[in-house]
């Protein structure tokens, strides 16, 4: 009899590892790359929330320099937030390095490098911070580094005269030939179905586009596209959804595509007096949850966050910052605030974070609701804890509807199931044992 306590007692921690394990890993034969192993106090769903296998990058931009460089203006006149540690040099290594490890903590996979206004633009200063950064990130330990790819500028030149395009489509190919030369086989770059990247950024939502622009190619690459407008109410926009587009003004509803779906904070240059589209306002991080949710819900292999990480001219970015309080041109902007008025600076790399490691599962301590329900939750020790007001500092997290009421009608199966295996032992613990000459007596015939 104690040999068939110990098998069931095994049996029933073997039920309870397998619920457990449930929680923490996906099957290969689910067709998906394994999650990481659930970190302590995290919440990680067999089948997570968006697949593993999921790429997430972000535009980077290499043209910032300090403000009293003589290309410093990006910082003196646009910009109405100013970074969290000062405004930088983007071929500094030092911070290279740390941008570069906040990205890789929010879960980013890789960037975008923004070369897309010529790479001879402000005297090769913009091309020597290309350089910098490539440098600086091959250095790092294959675990620290982001891959890295380019984006060019595909430019009409104001004119659709067989000279001119012959000219554009000839710096085309030199800027092409340059990436090609300089950076395509460095350790960092970026490879995309067995080939470098190259984004070409240009006017394809629109017909001034030449067709011979629109369809250049370079086979030495795999070549994807950024529009100025991602408007879906236009053909030419709609043609790009089996490859998706990757910015640069993200409208809604997104453009749905099984390989890239953009996602955007909002977009704001009207305060530089350049030349601007209409505002997308931020909604204080709405919009920005809203178009993950919509990548979230059609599970592309790659999201892109337009125009990334860093972009304070245009206003897309989501690095920490804060608002300034006077700027030398337009009005000051809105601060990045909680549910109390309390600006905070990492507002939305906090909810970049979330989505990002949405891969794994729901982060320890982060806040979290589905989209058709007011009831916000906090993962405390690997449960979900229902709160009873706003959190101060952090964002709570927009999730798919039903997602959270899956997870908790899981975990009151989980607890079911543990209180009759619990209640199975102790049962069994409590029948009358008999010694081997009971029953043998009991077996003997008379």
């Amino acid at each position: 009899m104690n040999q068939i306590k110990q098998t069931s007692t095994l049996c029933a921690l073997l039920l309870i590892a397998v619920i457990v394990s449930t929680t923490r890993t996906a099957s290969a034969a689910d067709g998906i790359t394994a999650p990481a192993p659930c970190p302590p106090g995290w919440i990680c769903p067999a089948m997570p929330i968006l697949s593993p296998a999921t790429k997430i990058g972000a535009w980077y931009l290499a043209y910032y320099e300090k403000p009293d460089h003589p290309f410093g203006h990006h910082w003196r006149l646009y910009a109405r937030y100013q970074p969290v540690g000062g405004y930088f040099d983007s071929g500094d290594p030092l911070n290279i390095r740390s941008q570069f490890a906040q990205m890789k903590a929010a879960g980013i996979d890789y960037v975008i490098l923004d070369h897309a206004n010529g790479i001879g633009n402000h005297k090769g200063e913009i091309e020597n911070n290309v350089k910098s950064i490539f440098d600086t990130n091959d250095l790092l330990p294959a675990d620290r580094r982001l891959r890295i790819a380019i984006a060019l500028g595909l430019w009409t030149g104001g004119s659709t005269a067989p000279a001119s395009l012959a000219a554009r489509l000839k710096v085309v190919q030199e800027e092409a030939d340059h990436v090609w030369n300089t950076y395509a086989s460095r350790p960092s770059y970026l490879s995309w179905q067995g080939k470098p990247l190259l984004v070409e950024f240009g006017p394809y939502d629109s017909p001034v586009m030449p067709k011979v622009l629109r369809a250049w190619n370079d086979p030495r690459f795999i070549v994807r596209h950024m529009a100025h407008r991602i408007d879906i109410s236009k053909p030419l926009v709609r043609q790009y959804a089996p490859e998706g587009l990757w910015g640069a003004y993200v409208m809604e509803p997104q453009l749905a595509s099984p390989e890239t779906i953009a996602v955007q904070p909002g977009y704001d240059r009207a305060h530089t007096g350049l030349p601007a589209l209409p505002s997308l306002a931020r909604e204080n991080g709405a919009r920005y949850m809203r178009q993950w949710l919509f990548a979230i819900k059609h599970r592309p292999q790659n999201i892109i966050i337009a125009n990334g990480w860093n972009d304070f001219a245009e206003e897309t970015m989501i690095a920490p910052a804060v608002r300034l309080a006077t700027v030398t041109n337009g009005t000051p902007a809105l601060p990045w605030v909680d549910s109390y008025g309390t600006e905070v600076p990492d507002w939305y790399v906090q909810i970049t974070s979330a989505y990002t490691h949405l891969r794994t599962g729901l982060m320890a301590n982060a806040y979290y609701r589905d989209e058709d329900s007011t009831d916000a939750y906090k993962v405390t020790n690997g449960k979900l804890v229902m709160q009873t007001a706003l959190p101060h500092g952090h964002p709570v997290i927009l999730l798919p509807a039903g997602t959270l009421k899956a997870l908790l009608a899981s975990a009151a199966n989980r607890a079911a199931e543990s209180v009759a295996v619990d209640r199975r032992l102790k049962s069994e613990d409590q029948k009358p044992e008999t010694t081997d000459n009971q029953s043998t007596t009991e077996n003997q015939t008379p």
